[in-house]
């Protein structure tokens, strides 16, 4: 899970004001070389904040080494290398020469990683890192920009690439034999309960039964280990470029037409990755989920958040829309807080849209285990006691913190990690 925030609608002639402050301000505390690192730093920085992309948390780099710069979350850069945490694959830089500068700002800066072209790199939170790129015009003879990448992939694993243009790790499946499975029998409630029916909610902005469901058919023998969504590009002038992925063995290429581009151009080849090496849930046998599953999210997820609009939608199909093709289809997305609270208690559908709200978690347990307890009458667990109400309407009378943090214990409770 990531600390990223993907974008599809820009405004541009925010990012064009925000570019070109930027290119006739310059320190003139700085010497020559730190000056370049620095400006190249705030300019991707700032176009990716424009462009609704920047990250939620972000961490400084520091030198640690000859050749080695790390920072607190486990984001480390060594030589060329960027070394990501323990649930993510490395990824090597496309820099010719040149080593990587700590910035003020808390970035590493390669000035000059190819002729025309700064490689910044960036680190969020889990382990995550970020690159972004900055070109001139002449780092191409062609209009058309080529940025690669190589992954350290485990054993085993290969990229592919869905119609939408998500790139996904996939490996073989094999059976685990280190994990102790959940039962779901045992985390499900008594059968001979009193269960409500599931309220049906409607209104503009609820997600659909077919909007929730995955949208990336994996094929027979394969489990998805890791995905990064489509990548952005932006000219000086805030005009989004057209940019694409083409994916050679393990190494992942952005490719970009600049033409009519003014420049620089800036350039996020890697802006997200959706879900985390081992993140997804294993096989779901007959009543039984594995420990090991795990919630799929495009965000760092902590229980109990505040509400905020802040990496909110305004509709569910919003959100589809940005994180289109990046979902298995044996997965339904689930609100933590749930939608009726859109209707209900008038909240901002921002809040409950939102990358820390929304969770992607095996459709069998979403059904049989976390529907099964939300209409649960008499429920004594997860810090409340619904008494004669069901434990749904119980959760929705509590604040938006507290439903958040029974919603993650709830998921706990059948078998996901987060």
């Amino acid at each position: 899970m990531s600390s990223f925030r993907m974008f599809r609608s820009v405004a541009a002639v925010t990012t064009a004001a925000v570019v070109s402050t930027l290119l006739v301000a310059t320190p003139s505390h700085a010497d020559e070389e730190q000056l370049s690192a620095s400006e190249s730093s705030e300019l991707a920085l700032d176009t990716a904040a424009a462009l609704d992309a920047g990250l939620t948390e972000r961490f400084s780099f520091t030198e640690s080494g000859e050749g080695y710069l790390a920072a607190e979350s486990g984001v480390a850069v060594r030589d060329t290398e960027v070394l990501m945490g323990k649930d993510y694959p490395d990824i090597s830089l496309p820099v010719e020469t040149g080593e990587g500068i700590a910035t003020d700002d808390g970035t590493v800066v390669f000035s000059d990683a190819a002729p025309g072209l700064d490689v910044i790199v960036e680190a969020g939170d889990d382990g995550l890192g970020r690159i972004l790129t900055v070109a001139q015009e002449e780092y191409s003879p062609s209009t058309e920009h080529r940025y690669s990448y190589e992954l350290d992939l485990p054993t085993g694993a290969i990229l592919e690439q869905s119609d939408q243009g998500t790139v996904f790790i996939l490996a073989p499946t094999t059976p685990v034999v280190d994990d102790q499975p959940v039962n779901l029998s045992e985390v499900l409630p008594e059968a001979d309960v009193e269960v409500a029916p599931v309220e049906e909610v409607a209104g503009e902005g609820i997600a659909t039964e077919g909007e929730l469901a995955g949208d990336f058919d994996v094929a027979e023998g394969w489990q998805v280990l890791g995905a990064y969504q489509t990548a952005w590009s932006a000219d000086a002038n805030g005009t989004v470029l057209p940019t694409h992925y083409e994916l050679d063995g393990n190494t992942i290429t952005q490719v970009v037409d600049t033409t009519g581009a003014q420049f620089p151009v800036v350039s996020d080849p890697i802006p997200l990755v959706a879900v985390g090496l081992l993140a997804v849930a294993r096989a779901l046998l007959p009543l039984v989920l594995r420990s090991s599953a795990r919630a799929l999210a495009t965000q760092t997820i902590r229980a109990g958040v505040r509400p905020t609009i802040k990496g909110g939608y305004t509709s569910f199909s919003r959100f589809k829309a940005d994180i289109a093709g990046s979902t298995p289809k044996n997965n339904q997305w689930h609100h933590i807080v749930e939608q009726s609270n859109i209707t209900k208690r008038k909240w901002d559908a921002r809040w409950i849209h939102n990358r820390n709200n929304l969770v992607s978690i095996p459709k069998e347990v979403h059904q049989k285990c976390v529907n099964s307890w939300m209409a649960k009458k008499n429920v004594r667990n997860f810090g409340i006691n619904s008494g004669s109400k069901t434990m749904r309407q119980t959760v929705h009378s509590l604040s938006f913190s507290k439903q958040h943090e029974i919603g993650i214990a709830l998921l706990k409770h059948c078998g996901v990690k987060f």
